[in-house]
């Protein structure tokens, strides 16, 4: 439950810094990061507008930054590409201001705020939102056509003629030599026991690798894999396109995720939520009591 308050005090202050009559219960929502991120915000602020809020976006920082963690790989404004019969709500510049100089909300329950405010933090209980709004995520997660190029259709078409497809996601990029979140990078071993893996459960399975880096894929796995195993590196799309390759992620009939959430949100936005996932043990997210989820 949403505890709503209201500050009357900083509502004046606003009132006569701004110069005009505060937008009521307004929630100002700073987004970031790739396509995974910009949806777990999309779903928390899904929540609050549940609970009669007027939820606003600050999208500053694609235009400011829209890079990773180490300034290489881009990370674009994509969700409106990804899901584009939901809206976004932009902030204008003196909506973000005033509210941020009213509440810098960086830690706590975002669920249990009072209005104006400005969410300013990547908050966990995000996932419980993402989880809870599952449905209608999914059931507008699909790009419009100009989005598809045609590798993109070529390997749609190929998940979906597979017998039992698994979609491998090898984030690189800003997790490529550890993180102080997420811990040591995830090698190429963990990969290939995760295919011997999904193999012994489904053994006419056919793999389809989705990468920021898939250089680092054809060296450090692709060598190592057997003669007899079918797969794919997915190429053409990366990090300017990651919505895309998520996407095609989504409809595959098994998932092997890495650190981050991209393979997760793979599941989740899929038409079975309840799909065969192997997670890093080093960072999983959904229960331990689920029985198609291997850590």
């Amino acid at each position: 439950m949403i505890a709503v308050k209201h500050n009357p005090l900083k509502t004046q202050i606003l009132q006569f810094a701004n110069g005009s009559i505060l937008e009521r219960e307004l929630v100002v929502i700073r987004m970031d990061g790739g396509i995974s991120s910009q949806i777990a915000f999309w779903a928390l602020g899904y929540e609050l507008e549940l609970h009669g809020l007027n939820v606003k976006y600050d999208l500053s920082w694609f235009g400011e930054n829209g890079l990773d963690a180490d300034r290489k790989q881009v990370r674009n404004f994509d969700f409106c590409k990804a899901l584009p019969n939901l809206k976004i709500a932009e902030a204008s510049n003196s909506q973000i201001f005033i509210s941020k100089k009213l509440q810098n909300f960086k830690h706590g329950n975002p669920l249990n705020i009072i209005p104006p405010i400005y969410l300013n933090g990547y908050f966990d209980e995000r996932w419980n939102c993402i989880l809870k709004h599952r449905v209608i995520l999914s059931k507008n997660f699909k790009p419009a056509q100009e989005n598809f190029e045609a590798h993109d259709r070529e390997t749609l078409m190929q998940i979906l003629k597979s017998k039992n497809s698994c979609g491998i996601h090898v984030r690189r990029g800003d997790l490529a030599n550890g993180h102080k979140q997420y811990g040591k990078a995830i090698s190429s071993t963990y990969f290939l026991k995760a295919i011997k893996t999904i193999l012994e459960i489904n053994p006419l399975t056919t793999f389809f690798f989705f990468s920021d880096d898939t250089r680092w894929v054809d060296l450090n796995i692709v060598p190592y894999l057997s003669e007899k195993i079918a797969f794919k590196v997915v190429k053409g799309n990366g990090s300017s396109k990651g919505f895309m390759d998520l996407y095609l992620m989504s409809q595959c009939s098994s998932l092997i995720s890495s650190q981050g959430a991209f393979g997760k949100m793979a599941r989740v936005l899929g038409t079975d939520p309840t799909r065969l996932i192997i997670e890093p043990s080093s960072k999983h997210d959904f229960s331990k009591n689920d029985e198609n989820v291997i850590i």
